[in-house]
């Protein structure tokens, strides 16, 4: 299990690492120089997204959802701590990957942003 969600969170993370914006280059002053040296700065300032920070805080409250309701399941079931353990691990793994992925949406938000302030148009 926990070697399924370290693998699920490393594809999460590198799949966010890896896309660029999109931007419209048919602009006859576009200017491939300034605008890599713009992306840079602009990456530079998405980088104060903590990201670590966003998945502890998606796997922490994954695993009281999951444990709570794992709980409940397993009381249904006959052993309650079995539940919530299973729940608690699932629920946490799950936590860690959605909060990676929302904290890299945010990361890719802040650099769009910044892009469309400094004049380009970003077309996703």
């Amino acid at each position: 299990m926990r070697t399924a969600v370290i693998l699920g969170v490393a594809a999460v993370l590198a799949a966010a690492c890896s896309r660029q914006p999109i931007i419209d280059t048919t602009k006859p002053d576009f200017d491939n120089v300034a605008y890599q040296h713009d992306l840079a700065i602009c990456e530079h300032l998405a980088d104060q997204v903590d990201v670590g920070s966003e998945a502890l805080v998606g796997g922490l409250i994954g695993a009281a959802a999951g444990a709570a309701l794992g709980a409940i399941g397993g009381a249904i079931a006959g052993d309650a701590a079995l539940g919530a353990a299973i729940g608690a691990a699932t629920g946490g793994g799950s936590g860690v990957i959605g909060g990676g992925a929302d904290a890299y949406a945010s990361r890719g938000q802040v650099v769009r942003t910044c892009l469309r302030e400094r004049g380009y148009v970003v077309l996703d």
